[in-house]
């Protein structure tokens, strides 16, 4: 796997070379919410990566923007309400997790509101959200996470995970 720079203006993109079957690869969210150092994750249940902690995200759909379809996974999930123009793109993985399935994740950002609190709006397919410094996040954790690590920690991210990177977040807006 190979760190290279980013084409569509984002920070990095992760390439994994594999001889991969047919298919079209999918796209996906993942959202960084921060609150001070921390992100939000939840354990995942019932799909792939079952039992895996995760970033908050989920698939684009059909002329969605990729920060309207952030707000709307955030809403869904975890009944945050972020305006799409608040979630600022971060950086972008390409990821072959087996021969039927490959993701490429836009990864956002945006701050948690102080007003709101997560809650687990899908039971089903989440156990609950919780809130850690990014290397403190418990095993196992799903791919994407793992690569939101690499990446923040090429970034001069922490190795602990006590220190926010210095990626710029949109300026907050006040009503």
């Amino acid at each position: 796997m190979a760190w290279s720079p980013c084409r569509i203006g984002c920070c990095a993109y992760q390439t994994r070379v594999k001889h991969t079957m047919s298919g079209v690869p999918r796209v996906g969210v993942g959202v960084l919410l921060w609150q001070g150092e921390s992100v939000l994750v939840g354990r995942r249940k019932g799909s792939h990566g079952s039992g895996q902690w995760a970033l908050p995200g989920g698939k684009l759909d059909f002329a969605e923007t990729l920060e309207a379809c952030a707000a709307r996974e955030l809403q869904e999930e975890a009944g945050v309400q972020i305006p799409a123009e608040s979630f600022q793109r971060a950086w972008v993985t390409s990821t072959v997790f087996d021969a039927a399935t490959h993701y490429v994740t836009v990864f956002m950002q945006a701050e948690m509101p102080e007003e709101q609190e997560p809650q687990n709006l899908e039971p089903e397919k989440c156990s609950g959200w919780h809130w850690h410094a990014l290397s403190e996040v418990p095993e196992p954790r799903f791919q994407p996470l793992n690569e939101a690590i690499q990446v923040l920690s090429s970034l001069g991210h922490n190795e602990h995970g006590h220190a926010r990177p210095s990626l710029p977040l949109p300026a907050k807006r006040h009503h």
